[in-house]
């Protein structure tokens, strides 16, 4: 069994302000080493907290039970629920705690990305070219099993062709729909929703371009 909790994004007005909240699990294959007392995560649950297209907060937690059963996988839902709904609340709370954060916070083109609606989830790609094998979350996917083929082929385009440096593309695998686009001098995975609006999902990467 391969599932993993859908994420959940909501509003909060307080403060005469508006306050975006997105949360999301991410599965990870990371794994302690031995010096490391830490336990094995199976996942993060990655709640931010957002002001005019700002991330102002952010909260990163391991997740340590591995989803095998549908047990497991309603359990890691509860955590993204209540971790969600406990950020919620502190900036119900105390508004004025997270508008001062907003001159504060280093906030990195990953969490940038994360805010545009449509998408699931964001993994910087290595098109270095040195590792055969790219080590990336959800090994389980078709399309990043093989990630490596297709980053070769794409610096074969940008360096053989007119195309020069590829700027974004869009593709999809059975079900499974996603995007590839060139962010803040990185290359980065858009892993999309089933129901995204890519016409949408394009057009609000180009706003934050801009920003």
């Amino acid at each position: 069994m391969f599932k993993i909790p859908a994420g959940i994004t909501s509003s909060v007005k307080a403060g005469n302000k508006k306050f975006i909240l997105q949360t999301e699990f991410i599965s990870t294959t990371c794994k302690k080493s031995d010096s490391e007392q830490l336990p094995e995560a199976h996942g993060k649950i990655i709640t931010t907290v957002a002001i005019e297209g700002q991330v102002v907060h952010k909260v990163d937690k391991v997740y340590s039970t591995p989803l095998e059963t549908e047990e497991d996988f309603l359990q890691a839902e509860n955590a993204v629920k209540n971790q969600h709904l406990s950020v919620a609340r502190k900036v119900a709370s105390k508004p004025k705690e997270f508008l001062n954060l907003i001159t504060q916070i280093d906030i990195t083109a990953e969490d940038k990305l994360r805010l545009i609606s449509g998408i699931a989830d964001v993994i910087k790609i290595d098109f270095s070219g040195s590792n055969k094998e790219t080590n990336l979350p959800y090994s389980q996917s078709p399309l990043l099993k093989n990630i490596h083929l297709l980053r070769d082929l794409v610096i074969s385009i940008s360096q053989n062709t007119r195309v020069k440096k590829l700027k974004k593309v869009v593709g999809a695998i059975g079900n499974e729909k996603f995007m590839l686009t060139g962010f803040g001098g990185s290359t980065y995975y858009l892993n999309l929703k089933s129901d995204a609006d890519v016409a949408g999902v394009i057009k609000e990467l180009e706003n934050i371009r801009t920003r």
